[in-house]
């Protein structure tokens, strides 16, 4: 009996091993400089009545995706190719039932991508936090995310929903808007979204983001 529980155990032990190389190589199963990458427009359906705060926080959240893939070599399509593949297939983004898998495997095959990934804001809001002698901002932004492989019509993930805080710091804390921490949060938000995805490729272009 004891023998059979060893046997038995020793093959469960095997299969999650067999299991886990599995998951590990699934990570890093695209070849970046020949995976081409659709990426939808960025949406901020959040209920910010401020409009340039919340087209900041596309802009920002849009090119941090962007950069994202490119700084690691994939091929990511121009945007016009992708809105217009949107266009054409009559896919209307203010509408909430067009936000599943579905809809991004057409738009991948539509643009011939391997990989469509969307984000959406769908909240923000920033808020002041008090302690002895300091006072900090903090500013936050929740999104949700999507990434599939279109030509296989599978997801890597689907519909996450992540939240980001950036906060001030604790120096001149009232010269720093708590707005750019909104926007911080968003960018911060993306990154941390697609960051078990990003972490199996490496940064092979240095040059992609701006110079500080």
């Amino acid at each position: 009996m004891m023998r059979k529980l060893c046997l038995l155990f020793a093959g469960v032990v095997m299969l999650a091993g067999v299991a886990a190389e599995t998951i590990a190589a699934d990570k890093k199963a695209y070849t970046p400089e020949t995976t081409k990458v659709a990426l939808l427009p960025v949406l901020n359906r959040s209920g910010e009545k401020w409009q340039e705060l919340k087209d900041k926080q596309v802009t920002r959240a849009q090119q941090e995706l962007t950069w994202e893939f490119q700084e690691r070599g994939f091929a990511v399509i121009p945007t016009e190719a992708v809105t217009g593949a949107v266009k054409e297939l009559g896919i209307n983004l203010d509408d909430e039932e067009e936000y599943k898998r579905e809809t991004l495997y057409k738009v991948g095959k539509k643009v011939g991508a391997d990989l469509v990934a969307f984000v959406i804001i769908t909240d923000t809001s920033q808020k002041v936090v008090s302690r002895v002698f300091v006072v900090q901002k903090h500013g936050i932004a929740k999104i949700k995310a999507w990434l599939v492989d279109a030509k296989a019509e599978s997801p890597i993930f689907s519909a996450k929903v992540l939240e980001a805080r950036s906060q001030t710091g604790v120096l001149a804390p009232g010269l720093q808007k708590g707005s750019d921490r909104q926007i911080q949060a968003a960018i911060d938000a993306v990154r941390d979204a697609f960051k078990e995805f990003m972490d199996s490729y490496t940064v092979t272009k240095t040059d992609i983001r701006p110079k500080k």
